[in-house]
């Protein structure tokens, strides 16, 4: 017997099982009788079957969306299997086959095999992630650490082998000198925290034996981010239980879990998934509990917090931002039967109406920092009418109540459940309800019986941010002189005018102690804005600007003056309007890194961009309103002097595609890109965006992002979003009741309009290392 080339398969199983391998042995020459001189190929191979649906047990399991298909191997030699017969032979279906091939001189085929599978069984190959089945043919050559994938459209990726070949082209070589293989332990727990399980799973645990038994003993997450955008999946579904296992040790102290699917996508990313996290998962030190969305998973959530809501003892920190999550847990909390003895931070997006009936003290013994954010169900949803069935309006002394003393953080809505009356306020002050209150942002009725105010007794007297919707200037004048560590104003009055009276406020305003604004970092100040002491704001890094009335033209000039000594300044939202003649005054001195133009169009927008012309070595983020898509072809190039802009965003007020932005639009956006923009740029990505008043009834908006780096349609990422949209544009009061503004508003026409960002989750880019170290499987064994 002579001439042996063997290889292995290694299966990787995500790190979550011990390494397993079968061995590929290549062919072999046997020699005949002397007499004959006859010589003879044997010719091993490797056949693997998935179980297809059929009957019975399979039958009976068809709808479980969380089974993984299973995988069968078959050593054959001369084509014949070798050992007993295999039991579930009548259900298999074969997805390839490995043999010896002569023509690649020692090497090994895999053949592809065109098999028909059920949904549940069905399984799509892939080669260092490139599907086979868009390759136009069925023999692919391996090479030494090729990964062979199988994917499965329920439960994702579903196997993933190693080949690894070991004949006189690939003998044991020197230990490499890698600095990544040599870090310590702790510097490599470093670094893998900064990776998603899935990315672990997928990258890092196929590099060598000492990265896979690292990951195994589950060491490394000790926070742990569980993540499904609109499809994208970033946990092991159909491995959850077995995932799980890993954290039996209770390692973890911080879970994340945001779990959010589009409508038509159940089939791929099963909605449910999360019901195998608060079974197997080890809550016991958990410290930190972060809840963005569930998803169908509320239910579960209930269920854990009913059954074994004690086990959350340790936990410290719980943030809940989805509103029916939040309620869930109210409802459990209702009870009195659940009691988290050590928790001293929570924040919940809910129903304001529930607080009533729990009794914070109870749930929370040790609360000292509370955050609200109100949500509100339409009465037309059948959830909303359920809601407003089973709860009863409360008095404002019962909103209040379980609010407790000096532990209210955060406040943020729209109205509160009762109206703030005279009482409410008296009984506000007597309990310190609002004495360490940071956040506050509220319609303005919530001021229409505040007390006059005193000096010697402020109402909010830690407050940093102010958000205020249709508020009387007069209600909060004196109260406002208060506020000496206010950071962040944002005055909106959609429906009052500049009458006489507010006049007069402002003139007050103007002639007031500037001791308020020594700290103010962003400034929206609406009937207001032309009477801030801007040249006293050196904190200032953000500035809204509207001019809402004629008169305020008048002064554009004063304000912009003042602002030049805002040295810190580098956000600027503004109004354009048709007789603001920007072309006439001297250009915005500060280097921007955000601004956002609304209520232009071509000509005022020429005019805008060269107002900020002293950014063009700054400017990264962009937001401009604009006629038509037509306006591209002069618009565009006007951006290629601002060489580090990152992000720009086109508002559109019509569209050809009538209420929707349509190929014609997106047309336009890519030819001007590819034409004027350099892809190598600073350039990542533009939008074009039809808010809710263009739109067809059923949609709030609709957008189109393309990237002129790769020249591709792409998800809008928040990679590219600079800090201003989400630090100075949170906390915004809308009738949406959003916790943070997905839309914000930056008009103050009657038909105002607003700008957002697609919710999608910019991804994280992943660096593999498996390619040059895939040989440590074989040199560690």
């Amino acid at each position: 017997m002579s001439g042996s080339r063997d290889a292995y398969l290694v299966k990787l199983n995500f790190g979550l099982e011990d390494l397993s391998y079968l061995k590929l042995e290549g062919s072999v020459f046997v020699d005949g009788s002397s007499e004959e001189c006859e010589v003879r190929r044997k010719r091993p191979s490797i056949e693997c079957y998935v179980v297809d649906e059929q009957s019975g047990e399979d039958l009976a399991v068809r709808n479980d969306i969380k089974r993984i298909p299973h995988l069968h191997f078959h050593k054959l030699v001369d084509g014949i299997k070798i050992g007993s017969a295999c039991e579930k032979s009548s259900c298999l279906k074969k997805l390839f086959s490995i043999r010896d091939d002569e023509s690649t001189n020692g090497g090994f085929v895999l053949t592809k095999e065109e098999t028909h599978l059920r949904r549940f069984s069905r399984v799509n190959l892939f080669i260092n992630e490139e599907n086979l089945s868009l390759k136009g043919k069925a023999d692919f050559t391996l090479k030494h650490g090729d990964i062979i994938e199988g994917y499965n459209s329920v439960c994702g990726v579903c196997f993933k082998i190693m080949f690894l070949q070991c004949d006189e082209h690939h003998v044991r070589q020197p230990a490499q000198n890698s600095p990544l293989l040599s870090c310590p332990w702790p510097v490599l727990k470093k670094i893998f925290s900064c990776f998603t399980p899935f990315e672990i799973m997928e990258n890092i645990v196929p590099v060598c034996r000492k990265f896979f038994e690292l990951i195994r003993a589950g060491d490394i997450w000790n926070n742990l981010d569980f993540r499904v955008i609109h499809g994208t999946s970033f946990v092991p579904f159909g491995r959850l239980d077995d995932f799980c296992k890993v954290f039996s040790n209770g390692r973890v102290r911080q879970l994340t879990l945001d779990f959010r699917v589009q409508d038509g996508l159940e089939g791929f990313v099963p909605r449910d998934s999360l019901s195998s996290v608060f079974k197997n998962f080890d809550w016991q030190n958990l410290k930190v509990l972060q809840i963005i969305a569930l998803e169908a998973n509320d239910d579960a959530f209930y269920k854990f917090l009913v059954e074994n809501g004690k086990v959350l003892s340790q936990l410290e920190t719980l943030l809940i931002r989805d509103d029916l999550t939040g309620n869930s847990f109210l409802r459990v909390a209702a009870t009195g039967k659940l009691v988290l003895p050590a928790c001293q931070k929570v924040a919940l997006r809910c129903l304001f109406k529930i607080l009533p009936t729990i009794d914070m003290r109870l749930v929370f013994p040790r609360l000292e920092e509370l955050h609200l954010i109100h949500t509100e169900f339409p009465a037309s949803t059948i959830y909303g009418r359920l809601l407003n069935m089973s709860l009863a309006t409360p008095t404002i002394q019962e909103f209040l109540a379980p609010l407790g003393s000096e532990v209210l953080s955060i406040l943020h809505g729209y109205h509160l459940p009762a109206k703030m009356d005279k009482n409410g306020w008296v009984l506000a002050q007597q309990k310190g309800t609002f004495m360490n209150l940071e956040s506050l942002g509220m319609h303005g009725d919530f001021f229409e019986h505040v007390p006059a105010a005193d000096k010697n007794r402020p109402i909010f007297p830690k407050l940093r941010s102010l958000w205020l919707k249709d508020v009387s200037l007069i209600k909060i004048f004196h109260h406002l002189l208060l506020q000496t560590s206010l950071e962040n104003l944002w005055i909106r009055n959609y429906r009052s005018q500049a009458t006489e009276s507010n006049r007069r406020i402002c003139q007050d305003f103007l002639d007031s102690p500037k001791e308020w604004v020594k700290n103010l970092k962003y400034v929206s100040a609406d009937l207001w804005e032309t009477y801030i002491p801007y040249e006293n704001l050196h904190h200032l890094e953000c500035v809204a600007l509207f001019f809402r009335c004629k008169a305020a033209v008048k002064f554009a000039k004063r304000v912009f003056e003042k602002l030049r000594s805002c040295s810190k300044l580098q956000g600027l939202i503004l109004r354009v309007r048709d007789d603001l003649q920007l072309r006439s005054l001297n250009p915005l001195q500060q280097n921007l890194e955000f601004a956002v133009f609304t209520g232009t169009n071509r000509r005022s927008a020429m005019a805008a961009l060269d107002f900020i012309r002293r950014s063009q070595n700054s400017l990264k983020d962009l937001w401009i309103q604009m006629d038509h898509t037509e306006d591209l072809e002069k618009l565009v190039p006007a951006l290629n002097a601002f060489k580090r802009l990152r992000n720009v965003v086109f508002v559109l007020k019509n569209s050809f595609g009538r209420g929707r932005i349509g190929v014609l639009d997106q047309g336009w956006l890519e030819v001007a890109l590819n034409k004027r923009v350099d892809p190598e740029g600073a350039l990542k990505q533009a939008t074009l965006f039809l808010p809710s008043s263009s739109v067809d009834s059923g949609s709030d908006y609709s957008s189109y992002t393309y990237n002129p780096a790769i020249m591709e349609k792409a998800d809008f990422s928040l990679e590219f979003v600079t800090r201003f949209y989400f630090q100075w544009l949170k906390f915004i009061p809308d009738k949406k009741e959003l916790e943070q503004a997905d839309l914000f508003h930056i008009n103050g026409d009657p038909d105002a309009y607003y700008v957002a960002t697609s919710s999608v989750e910019w991804q994280r880019k992943v660096r593999s290392f498996r390619a040059d170290a895939s040989r440590d499987f074989t040199r560690n064994g």
